[in-house]
């Protein structure tokens, strides 16, 4: 009877530094389903830390409603980039002592999750330790199914002839992989599963077998009485008289879980057909899908659903208690939790009473003191809320516009010709009567007095300058130089003649209006309407007069 190796039990998921080795080549019959983690005899590879060489359970990794199963029972060795970003390399290696035989197969299940095709991917095999390794199979992922596993099983002896190598105690095979991504993400990775070395004679299998409770197994062989979970083996004698090796997984069968259930109908149908109707704690036993006993503690709320009828009356909306908002009178239904968790319905007789509503809009000039005492300076909406007769608010909005103050003031140069500022449009009025005298932004005095600029921006705001005190009218400076205007009245050119400089003559129509301005001596009138109109002349020498033109 040939020599078998004993599974080395390790933690169910494994994270293997880089270029970890293998302590012990094992020799053949082997087999291994990874179901008690990686056996001592296998070596893992990562590039970076990035990368990954693990055992994982099925349903691990799950992508878009596919997951990463194992092909039997519930673990396999995966391999892939775990972080994702940089193409890496990652590998698993058998170590194996065969050193003197023959007529050996290599038997594995490998699967591939959305893999590309790279030159790196394969199975490698070494004679030498792993010192040098040759690629007798390459993986192109492209051309298999994702997740679904695939057989092979080569003769390690043809392998051997056709690249020279040959069995020895330093012969290990390598399943290589090399991507950028990883399960559930991307998702590349290969999958491993059900991996053997046997004699073409040799056989060997494995399987899982549960206790239940305090419970024994008995091997095929009868040679052992095992009532503990963990990992035997059991060689029997196969139909051509060759080992047939077993690797049996003992694993605790019973079972226990712990649910909380609620139920509104009055009682709740518990696991095992009880039907309850108290609250309370309750222990179920049922087989489990092993046929051992799985123990649920099971914490149960039973009750009933419950109704009310209320009346309600409202101003203007009523909020019920599921949340919706009723505007009319009128029967609704709100349902809502109870106290427990089940149904409330409440019948809902509704009278709505309308809020009073109305609305102003008003504009202003600086500032607005309303019917509800505040004094308002910006422009904007604003809402009081009055008591009604009905019991009822009565809600009023304010649509309110504030202008700015005016300040207007009077500027003049001559003391004849006054100039309005800081509004958009001057009516002129005498202090002394009152009476508008002239319009415009600027007035020209005939006549000595007072007078003031009353200022309008928009039909709201307005505001009346001081009166401004004219004097000069009257006080001809012209008898100061010697000056003359001819022809006076003319229908063509005017000329002037002094003897001082002119610096400016302004036309001015009789309402004020100026209608021409210049600094020569001289003025072609014929694009103006026969008038009168009153000529503003500046001399140098502050010399300032007036003279009357008529225009024909």
């Amino acid at each position: 009877m040939r020599r078998f190796y004993s599974f080395f039990l390790m933690l169910i998921l494994l994270f293997f530094g880089r270029g970890v080795l293998g302590q012990t080549a094992t020799t053949i019959p082997y087999f291994t389903g990874f179901e008690n983690g990686l056996d001592g005899c296998w070596s893992t590879y990562v590039q970076s830390s990035n990368c990954e060489v693990a055992i994982y359970t099925s349903g691990t990794y799950v992508w878009s409603g596919s997951s990463a199963d194992a092909y039997t029972g519930t673990h396999f060795l995966g391999l892939h980039n775990a972080v994702g970003g940089l193409f890496e390399t990652t590998h698993a290696a058998l170590h194996l002592d065969l050193a003197g035989e023959s007529g050996l197969r290599f038997s594995f299940y490998l699967s591939e999750w959305n893999e590309e095709d790279h030159p790196q991917d394969g199975i490698y095999i070494s004679d030498d330790g792993g010192t040098t390794y040759t690629e007798v199979f390459h993986y192109n992922g492209t051309q298999y199914t994702d997740l679904q596993y695939t057989h092979f099983d080569w003769s390690l002896d043809s392998i051997n002839a056709l690249y020279n190598l040959s069995f020895n105690s330093n012969y290990v095979i390598k399943v290589q992989q090399h991507d950028n991504f990883y399960f559930g993400g991307g998702n590349d990775g290969f999958l491993l599963d059900e991996v053997s070395v046997y004699e073409v004679c040799a056989t060997a299998s494995g399987q899982n077998v549960y206790l239940c409770g305090s419970g024994s197994y008995t091997v095929p062989s009868g040679d052992e009485i095992y009532t503990t979970p963990g990992s035997v083996t059991d060689t029997l004698m196969n139909s051509q008289g060759c080992d047939s090796v077993l690797y049996i997984n003992l694993l605790q069968g019973n079972s226990s879980a712990t649910m909380y259930e609620f139920s509104c109908t009055g009682s709740f149908t518990a696991p095992d057909g009880q039907i309850l109707t108290t609250s309370g704690n309750y222990t179920i036993t049922i087989p489990n899908a092993v046929g051992c006993d799985s123990v649920i503690d099971l914490w149960v709320i039973v009750g009933t659903p419950s109704g009310s009828h209320i009346t309600v009356n409202s101003c203007g909306d009523y909020t019920a208690p599921d949340g919706q908002v009723y505007t009319s009178s009128g029967n609704y239904v709100a349902v809502i939790q109870n106290a427990i968790g089940c149904d409330s319905t409440i019948a809902i007789d509704l009278n709505i009473t309308p809020n009073a509503s109305g609305s102003e809009t008003i504009s202003s000039c600086g500032d607005f003191t309303w019917s509800d005492g505040n004094t308002y300076t910006t422009s904007g909406t604003y809402t009081q809320t009055l008591g009604a007769s009905n019991g009822c608010d009565s809600i009023v909005t304010l649509d309110l516009t504030i202008d700015p103050e005016l300040d207007v003031t009077i500027v003049s140069t001559d003391n004849v010709t006054l100039e309005g500022q800081g509004a958009v449009s001057y009516d002129w009025i005498d202090c002394a009567t009152g009476n508008v005298v002239g319009t415009g932004t600027s007035f020209t005095a005939t006549a000595n007095g007072s007078y003031a600029a009353v200022g309008n921006d928009g039909p709201y705001c307005s505001d009346t300058s001081e009166c401004f005190a004219v004097t000069t009218v009257g006080i001809d400076q012209a008898q100061f130089i010697a000056f003359e205007m001819y022809p006076n009245p003319t229908a063509d050119e005017v000329y002037f003649e002094a003897n001082a400089n002119l610096i400016e003559v302004v036309v001015l129509a009789v309402d004020g209006r100026e209608v021409l301005r210049s600094t020569e001596t001289s003025l072609n009138v014929k694009g103006l309407a026969p008038a009168t109109y009153l000529l503003e002349f500046t001399y140098e020498g502050d010399y300032k007069f007036t003279r009357r033109l008529i225009v024909e």
